[in-house]
């Protein structure tokens, strides 16, 4: 039964076991893909960047797409810059702005972009979790007509 409920209330959890929810996509397409993703979505992107103690890490951004018509136009209304060459490098953060909240910052390096995987839906999982509520009902109903009544006395 915890089984059955733990599918019915979060069925995407055995998806995520089957296929990830996004493909890496590289870093140098990370303008042509700001330009294909709707206005109001977000794009995904893993940064290496530096702690405040120095050590290397790895963000996950997620910058939202508000508005503007070309990649680099929608990333610079997030507050990027980028600068492309051999690596895909943030050339500046405009000051307030949500890369910076982020805590992006000039000279971080974009390591992938990350776009959602294209995978059936996640309630397809339900059918066999209510098959098997409905074989565990059938079991009880027939041992409920089945058991003979309580002597009284």
């Amino acid at each position: 039964m915890l089984l059955i409920c733990f599918t019915l209330f979060r069925p995407g959890f055995w998806l995520d076991q089957l296929q990830a929810p996004f493909e890496a996509r590289p870093a140098a397409q990370l303008v042509a893909l700001a330009e294909t993703v709707a206005l109001g979505s977000t794009l995904r992107m893993r940064v290496e960047s530096q702690s405040r103690t120095g050590d290397d890490v790895e963000k996950l951004v997620r910058l939202s797409m508000r508005s503007g018509e070309s990649g680099a136009e929608r990333l610079a209304r997030g507050g990027l810059r980028v600068a492309r060459g051999q690596d895909t490098v943030v050339e500046s953060v405009r000051f307030g702005s949500e890369a910076a909240k982020y805590g992006l910052s000039a000279g971080d390096r974009v390591q992938s972009v990350l776009v959602p995987a294209d995978r059936p839906s996640r309630y397809w999982f339900t059918i066999p979790a209510l098959g098997l509520l409905a074989v565990i009902v059938l079991l009880q109903r027939r041992r409920q007509t089945s058991q003979p009544a309580p002597a009284a006395g």
